[in-house]
């Protein structure tokens, strides 16, 4: 039960930095003028994989593109 109530919140967090990202630029500018990736980026793609790792622990398949947060 702790890892697909793990599970279920890192797909809830994918599925809001993929809302927030939604009117967002991909890109942003630092404090020295380098162009970065957004942060809410990094989270997503964290909250992706944490989904994949912890889908291949309890043995569940997630289709990508099927209501996918992440």
């Amino acid at each position: 039960m702790l890892l697909l109530s793990a599970l279920a919140e890192a797909w809830d967090a994918g599925r809001a930095c993929r809302a927030a990202l939604a009117d967002q630029p991909l890109t942003i500018t630092d404090r020295h003028g380098g162009v970065r990736v957004h942060p809410l980026i990094v989270e997503q793609r964290a909250c992706r994989e944490q989904v994949a790792r912890l889908a291949r622990m309890l043995r569940i398949h997630v289709e990508e593109g099927d209501g996918d947060a992440t």
